[in-house]
């Protein structure tokens, strides 16, 4: 079992030669078995047995795709050699079950564990949008307990802050793929995920959100207040939204909605220095 925000998730071999392990970014997420989540049946990555899409995919790129056979959702990636695409996951259409024929790489060879790039964030990701957990490409760390998102297009400094904060003695939650939710209470929370970018770093544990912070070098160091629309289009495009559903783009929206309303919204203008936390513990943390 795992667990990404307080969702758990089960992954079991069901015949012999099945992989029951998960990659080691998953390692720290692990948890003892409760009521799953999500729940997915694992086969022999020996000959593919699945069966693949038979009309086009709702989502492709040159790596993998994704679309419906019959009331399915299929999951296939490309084997370059073979020049054909392999089907390794069919699943139901809320991505709460299915089976899963773990193949990987390029050449579609057989896995060792039993999800992995990148059909494990497909299949996990579009699961947690319906718990109303949202998964941004943005950092995340937790100072003196409080939690904040640094956001951005990439090359915007995310991994920078990350090692920067973490410096400090900050608490790095993820420097690529965090996860914001409410807790039961209502209050806005932000966790780790297994996703990590340049910085093999990762935590399962989870913070209050005092604020989402968008990331601008510049010359001078300035904290400002953005302004909701904006934050609203610019967190929309930093969002990992399931475009091809239109009832996850209208849930996506609502929840961004909703942070917009709760949750301080700012951009961080900084010099490549690590001086430039100083002027965020003034403005933002004092």
């Amino acid at each position: 079992m795992l667990a990404i925000a307080g969702r758990s998730f089960r992954f079991t071999a069901v015949e012999p030669g099945a992989p029951a392990t998960l990659p080691d970014s998953y390692t720290q997420f692990s948890e003892p078995a409760h009521a799953p989540f999500g729940s997915y049946q694992v086969f022999r990555p020996d000959t593919p047995r699945l069966s693949g899409l038979t009309a086009p995919p709702f989502w492709a790129n040159e790596v993998w795709r994704m679309g419906n056979r019959e009331d399915r959702v299929v999951i296939e990636i490309y084997h370059v050699m073979n020049s054909r695409w392999t089907p390794v996951a069919n699943l139901s259409p809320d991505f709460a079950s299915g089976t899963i024929q773990p193949f990987a790489g390029r050449r579609a060879a057989p896995a060792v564990h039993a999800i992995n790039y990148p059909y494990d964030q497909a299949i996990l990701i579009n699961r947690l949008l319906h718990a109303d957990v949202l998964v941004v490409h943005g950092s995340a760390v937790v100072i003196d307990g409080r939690g904040y998102v640094f956001f951005g297009p990439s090359g915007a400094g995310k991994t920078t802050l990350s090692r920067w904060w973490r410096a400090t003695g900050a608490l790095l939650l993820n420097d690529d793929r965090v996860a914001i939710y409410r807790h039961a209470n209502g209050a806005w929370q932000v966790a780790g995920t297994p996703w990590h970018g340049e910085e093999p770093v990762v935590s399962p544990a989870s913070a209050p959100l005092h604020g989402v912070v968008r990331l601008r070098q510049a010359n001078e160091n300035r904290v400002v207040a953005l302004d909701p629309l904006t934050a609203l289009a610019e967190l929309t495009a930093c969002s990992l939204v399931p475009f091809f559903s239109r009832t996850s783009i209208d849930q996506a929206m609502a929840l961004l909605e909703a942070l917009g309303d709760q949750v301080a919204l700012l951009e961080f203008h900084f010099r490549h220095d690590p001086s430039s936390l100083d002027t965020f513990r003034e403005s933002v943390l004092a």
